[in-house]
């Protein structure tokens, strides 16, 4: 961008050069709302994470407000379902947990045998290369988890081609993946989650016979009533099983020269060509 090489940057641009380019004059700041999502997620074959209380636990102890606020400088919102804020049949199932809350975190913890003296120990592993200030965010959970005393989190990292592979040879114990939309409708944002052999591309290995009814209802059904029942009541169950825990959504943005026009930002993250325009 500063070289004149390109006319348009979007996605995954680091905190910083967001907010440099708010203000930088020789450039144009697009902004529309965004459903990209991160989420911690939990191999479930093993444990720790095996045990659905330690998994609730780690929910419980999550705190957004620090993701948002030290890692994306605001420019991002919490995240309570895996189904964007915004859309249709959200739900704010993670609620549940409230957040950064401690009390909870460490009675949960106790329940599954944890304590001062026998800290849960873990490794959250992060992608690097592929998207924006997964060190951020690792650092940013291992710091809320350990305010509870009863938590120790070694972070690692992989590059994105290594951590794909990791992911699914079962190599990882908690990990963060993000996801733009293929489609903007809640099916894309259920049923690569949680598909019905626990695998997919996130291989959480979560199996829940309830879950797979359900998904198999809002893939075949046309009927808003049921689909909104549905998608709550899958809300509400991933919420209550954890195979993973969503933290925050961004909103589209791009940056461009001062010479290009027409650019549209929202949703869908697709350029309408037709609407682009660039003086000479």
């Amino acid at each position: 961008m500063q070289s004149g090489a390109i006319d348009i940057a979007y996605r995954q641009l680091a905190p910083s050069d967001i907010q440099a380019y708010q203000t930088n004059t020789n450039f144009k700041y697009w902004e529309g709302p965004g459903i990209f999502i991160q989420y911690l997620c939990f191999n479930e074959k093993s444990p720790p994470f095996d045990n659905v209380a330690v998994r609730q636990a780690v929910a419980a102890a999550l705190d957004r407000s620090l993701i948002i606020n030290t890692v994306f400088l605001g420019q991002a919102q919490p995240l309570y379902s895996i189904v964007p804020n915004g859309m249709i049949y959200h739900i704010d199932s993670f609620k549940i947990y409230g957040d950064a809350n401690v009390s909870a975190a460490a009675s949960l913890l106790q329940s599954a045998g944890y304590s001062t003296s026998n800290p849960l120990k873990f490794t959250l592993t992060y992608p690097t290369g592929h998207y924006s200030s997964t060190d951020g965010i690792a650092s940013a959970i291992k710091q809320a988890l350990e305010k509870t005393g009863m938590v120790q989190v070694t972070l690692s990292s992989q590059p994105w081609a290594s951590y794909k592979a990791s992911t699914q040879s079962d190599a990882l114990q908690a990990y963060i993946y993000g996801w733009y939309p293929d489609f903007t409708d809640p099916l894309d944002y259920t049923t690569p989650f949680l598909p019905t052999d626990g695998r997919g591309f996130l291989n959480t290995h979560y199996v829940n016979p309830n879950m797979a009814a359900m998904i198999k209802i809002v893939v075949a059904s046309f009927d808003p009533t049921t689909l909104a029942a549905t998608y709550a009541s899958i809300q509400e169950l991933s919420a209550r099983d954890v195979p993973w825990v969503p933290l925050f959504q961004s909103k589209a943005i791009a940056v461009s020269n001062l010479k290009l026009g027409g650019l549209v930002m929202d949703e869908t993250y697709w350029f309408r060509a037709y609407l682009l325009w660039e003086t000479t």
